[in-house]
């Protein structure tokens, strides 16, 4: 027996009734019988499982309307004029029955498809200028480290002191041109998703000396004093990223000795972790460790300190024309205290001085054994 046809109802919405039990359409409203015959394959699609074209979906519909639940799916219909989407909901009704409700929702769909074509689009563009940017400012640091060597040691030799100065301005332009293009080498590395930490035995007074050490002629020409403190507690030997953890030390400490007129900066490095010490593999001890830099600048007011980490922004307008540098130091080193388990927190008092903190996940390796007779 060929089943009826379904009987159209008065309802000026999308909707048709439907047999629980089989599935079978048994009525709709005007829009749906409309939109149903403009179907392909509709003279088939006498129920539920025809419609959408997925007979364990529409399995999955019917009982989940047989426990007086309300089951929802977003369903894509082939019509002569292409794909359209709709968002269905078939409700529990009386005696056995459902009821099937949709929602146009072609637009909607589309215009997200749009937007991550979009988003696709733009990520593929900025990837695109990034390697542009740093392969052209690659190629600008090989012959502006020479230009600076070779000015160097010129200085170095018999010139009058108008002549000093003036190489000693060019030497000054050029390190912070070098500065520049390094920081955004790694910036452009950091965004690409192309910095990955490393894992290798290293000792943290060699890893402090080694990033300290270059900076004290800073230090000494301005008067200032630089220390830096291992507190007790806290393993010499551990396993980690001795380069990275070396070159957020040199990015702080720059930056506090770059603002800072009279007085010290600090680097202080204790336990963060006294009570949750766990092992860890090949005889190593995890740890969290807490780095401090502090220093006696001008400090900065909470205004000032929403712009820290921002790349190519400092606190204050005037900063760059009175210090010079772009920025880029303290952008760099909070992705790179993000990339090791942390972030940079800031505690700062106008007059007073500033204080940068983060703590960082590593590894504490057993201490060598003392061979000596």
């Amino acid at each position: 027996m060929t089943a009826s046809p379904p009987v159209r109802t008065a309802d000026p919405g999308l909707s048709a009734e439907l047999c629980l039990a089989s599935g079978r359409l048994l009525a709709g409203s005007a829009v749906a019988l409309d939109l149903l015959e403009r179907l392909q394959g509709w003279a088939q699609a006498s129920d539920l499982a025809r419609l959408l074209a997925d007979a364990p979906r529409a399995q999955e519909a019917l009982d989940t309307a047989r426990k007086n639940q309300v089951w929802r799916h977003t369903a894509s219909l082939h019509l002569p004029e292409g794909t359209r989407w709709y968002r269905l909901e078939l409700h529990a009704g009386p005696t056995d029955t459902g009821r099937l409700v949709g929602v146009d929702i072609h637009d909607v769909i589309e215009a997200g498809l749009e937007v991550q074509r979009q988003l696709r689009e733009a990520q593929h563009q900025a990837r695109g200028q990034t390697e542009m940017a740093s392969h052209l400012a690659h190629e600008m640091r090989t012959p502006l480290a020479g230009m600076i060597s070779l000015t160097e040691l010129v200085m170095g030799s018999e010139i009058t002191d108008r002549q000093r100065k003036l190489l000693g301005l060019a030497l000054q332009s050029g390190r912070g041109l070098l500065e520049l293009l390094n920081h955004s080498l790694d910036l452009a590395k950091l965004e690409a998703g192309g910095v990955q930490l490393e894992s290798a035995p290293f000792t943290l007074h060699e890893c402090l000396k080694e990033a300290l050490g270059p900076l004290l002629p800073q230090a000494h020409a301005k008067g200032l004093k630089l220390a830096a403190r291992i507190q007790p507690g806290v393993p010499h030997h551990l396993l980690g990223d001795a380069l990275r953890l070396r070159q957020i030390i040199v990015n702080l400490v720059g930056n506090a000795l770059k603002f800072t007129a009279k007085g010290e900066v600090r680097v202080d490095i204790q336990r963060a972790d006294w009570h949750s010490e766990s092992p860890g593999g090949e005889g190593c001890t995890e740890l969290r460790l807490c780095l401090a830099v502090t220093d006696t600048g001008p400090g900065m007011s909470p205004e000032q300190q929403q712009a820290l980490f921002k790349p190519y922004q400092q606190a204050d307008a005037s900063i760059a024309r009175r210090f010079g540098g772009t920025g880029l130091g303290l952008s760099i080193a909070q992705r790179l205290v993000c990339l090791m388990g942390g972030q940079i927190e800031v505690e700062s008092t106008q007059g007073v001085g500033s204080c940068f903190r983060f703590e960082f996940d590593a590894q504490r390796l057993p201490e060598p054994l003392n061979t000596a007779a």
